[in-house]
């Protein structure tokens, strides 16, 4: 019988390493589902869930927790010197079982090989960070004179040499987790812009607990923006996570397929962010 795997965690960059497409029905379906980043300064984080099969009944988000996978092996390679990461338990997280090590931290232009085993099956994938751009200002923009709301513009000038994408996740003090999530349609390149100085608007994350959402801020929060570099099989991912997130709540337009996925043997994804963060303070700091 022919049914689709979806990864169960939905979290939450220059050369595309073996960037599949969408994965359709097939035969063979994935049973991990890898969701994992390095950044430069920074230890890696790799979640391991099992794929769940999604059906009519109503499934809670909290469900998918229960896939989590405790036993896997993974290690990652970087110049022919192999690391071994052990989950911990880190409540920043969402859930909070990550697999890491202190042994390994990021560093921009390497290219990281990660492996995954689990009761026979084998996921790899690989990744390079990416040089830190850094955003030249960031401003606030009110919905309307009569609200206090906000979002924010960043403001950066595009290199005309290169061809670059990016990434907006954000966080504030007043969430119920430490977590970054996807800045609301926050994925971007440049393809259309060379040259030009760029403005992207920077919205609150959508989060999946149930609560309306409402994309624009408000002064009595602190803001934390991280501003990724990123590759162009992120940007593949990410722009698509967009339009899901989008369309999945349209009855009439539904979003059915995976998300696009570099992870060989499996589902997900293994990605370098060259990441800087920028806090905006509440205005009565």
């Amino acid at each position: 019988m022919r049914h689709k795997s979806k990864p169960v965690l939905i979290i939450l960059s220059i050369l595309l390493f073996g960037c599949q497409g969408y994965v359709l029905d097939t035969d063979e379906t994935p049973v991990i589902c890898v969701e994992g980043w390095i950044e430069q300064g920074k230890n890696p984080v790799v979640f391991i869930s099992e794929c769940m099969t999604p059906n009519k009944k109503y499934q809670p988000i909290d469900e998918a927790f229960t896939h989590s996978i405790h036993d896997a092996t993974v290690s990652i390679t970087i110049d022919g010197k192999q690391y071994t990461l052990y989950e911990i338990v880190d409540s920043t997280f969402t859930p909070p079982y990550i697999y890491t090590t202190k042994k390994l931290v990021g560093h921009t232009g390497c290219k990281y090989s990660l492996l995954v085993q689990w009761q026979g099956t084998t996921a790899t994938a690989h990744t390079i960070i990416p040089e830190v751009v850094e955003l030249d200002s960031i401003s606030k923009k009110r919905a309307d004179a009569s609200s206090s709301d906000f979002y924010l513009m960043a403001h950066l000038h595009d290199n005309p040499r290169t061809a670059d994408c990016y990434k907006v996740f954000v966080k504030t003090d007043t969430q119920s987790d430490s977590m970054f999530v996807s800045s609301f349609l926050g994925t971007i390149n440049d393809l259309e812009s060379n040259g030009v100085n760029l403005e992207i608007p920077i919205y609150r994350g959508r989060r999946e607990n149930g609560d309306p959402y409402k994309p624009l801020f408000n002064e009595n929060e602190d803001i934390t923006i991280k501003f990724c570099h990123i590759d162009s099989c992120a940007f593949q991912y990410w722009n698509a996570f967009d339009k899901m997130m989008v369309l999945s709540r349209n009855p009439i337009i539904t979003y059915r397929n995976n998300l696009p996925s570099n992870i060989k043997g499996g589902l997900g994804y293994w990605f370098g962010y060259g990441a800087k963060a920028y806090q905006i303070l509440r205005t009565n700091n």
